[in-house]
This record gives structure tokens, sequence and C-alpha cells, in this order.
């Protein structure tokens, strides 16, 4: 009996270590898609894709294809999902270049500042109308 009760008690304990170790994982990591068409890439930004904050995590954004055209792209706030944009948005992180095909985990701080939600703005300088195809999450899994 009373090696059972160790074995219990030490059974137990290591349990409740392991669960204080144990990642928070309530975050919101899925990737979604965004596609936007016919972008006037004239230096004017453009915002798009709100999604909810739910951590201080880095934002996850990868430019599957633009019609040859890097991007700058930052992560702003908003406490309203439908409205977003552009022009003055509350900015949250600095502005990253990301060229087509790659992906940058980009550190902001919309969960800090209390903002519901998350979203995109982008722009180029290209000087001609462009199509943007990725794919981004605002929270991350990866640890960053």
């Amino acid at each position: 009996m009373r090696k059972f009760k160790l074995l219990l008690t030490g059974t137990v304990g290591a349990c409740v270590i392991f669960a204080g170790t144990m990642p928070a994982l309530a975050n919101n990591h899925t990737n979604t898609t965004f596609d936007f068409n016919k972008y006037n890439a004239d230096g004017t930004d453009i915002a798009f894709s709100a999604r909810a904050k739910k951590d201080s995590s880095a934002s996850y954004v990868k430019l599957k294809t633009t019609t040859g055209a890097t991007l700058s792209i930052s992560i702003a706030g908003t406490n309203n999902k439908s409205q977003i944009s552009g022009i003055n948005p509350r900015r949250c992180s600095s502005v990253v270049r990301i060229k087509p095909g790659s992906y940058k985990y980009i550190t902001n701080t919309v969960h800090q500042r209390n903002y519901k939600y998350a979203y995109i703005v982008a722009g180029s300088h290209v000087n001609k109308k462009i199509n943007i195809h990725g794919e981004w999450s605002p929270d991350n899994i990866s640890g960053k």
C-alpha cells in the first residue's frame, strides 16, 4: 500500500509539472488565402484580410505570387473587422519587403495594444496593375 501511495504521488506530481510546461495553443494560426486582383501598384497602400488576433506571437505572411512585384507589408490593428484601411492604418509592425515565393514572420503589437483584429497593409511602387496571391495567419505556432 505504501508503494502504491508513493507511485500515485509521483505520477500526480509529474502530471502537474508537465501540465505547467505545456504551451497555450488557443491562437489563430490557421492560414487563410488572400487574392487581390488588379491592385494599382502606384505607391498607394491597400488593406485586406482582417482576422481575430489571439496572442502576441508574430504574424505569418507568405507571398505566393504577384505579377512581378516585391511587396512592402505591415500588420495593422482594429477593433472593427469591417473598418480597415491602407490610408493612415493603425500600424503595429514595421514594414517588411516580401518577394514572390517567400514568407516572413512579422513581429507586431496588435494583441498588446488591445486590438481585436489584425490585418495586412501592402504596397508596391511598380506603377502598373498587379495581382497578389498569398496566405497568412495573424498568430503562429512556430515559437516566433
